[in-house]
């Protein structure tokens, strides 16, 4: 039996980073001011940076995802912060939903201009989202000793 992959896809780029960054920043069902908003967004960077958009959102993304991250459990009443490799997957799901949440912590009105700041600031390896993973990082490296504790 063959399994039919109907992944949406944005319209303009077909592009399923774009797709899913549209489905979590939307709101109450409208999708078509969001992906009005992402487009605008888009041609900003492609403005302001003269570069590709699309590759500058899948470079920003990239320098963002985490690959370890940490998962408590608990052993003889002592909870240990265990890190875990993350599926490639997940990687992109925790780097869009930390990149939404600096967008909603920025104080801005435009959310064009929210976004831009935030993807331009990932491209550059700087910013709130890059130092998130930054510290996931250096905490799991930190905790790699409780490592044997992993079942």
């Amino acid at each position: 039996m063959k399994i039919i992959n109907n992944e949406y896809k944005d319209p303009i780029f077909k592009n399923k980073i774009i797709s899913k960054l549209i489905n979590v920043l939307m709101n109450h069902g409208k999708k078509s001011i969001i992906e009005k908003n992402i487009y605008k967004c888009l041609k900003l960077i492609k403005i302001k940076k003269k570069m590709d958009p699309i590759q500058i959102l899948n470079k920003a993304i990239q320098n963002i995802e985490p690959t370890l991250e940490l998962k408590n459990i608990k052993i003889a009443g002592i909870s240990y912060q265990i890190p875990f490799e993350v599926s490639l997957k997940r990687q992109t799901n925790l780097a869009i939903k930390w990149l939404i949440d600096a967008v909603d912590s920025r104080i801005d009105k435009s959310l064009i201009n929210k976004l831009y700041i935030e993807i331009i600031n990932a491209y550059e390896q700087k910013g709130s989202v890059y130092k998130k993973k930054d510290e996931i990082h250096r905490k799991a490296e930190a905790n790699r000793t409780y490592i044997h504790y992993r079942w």
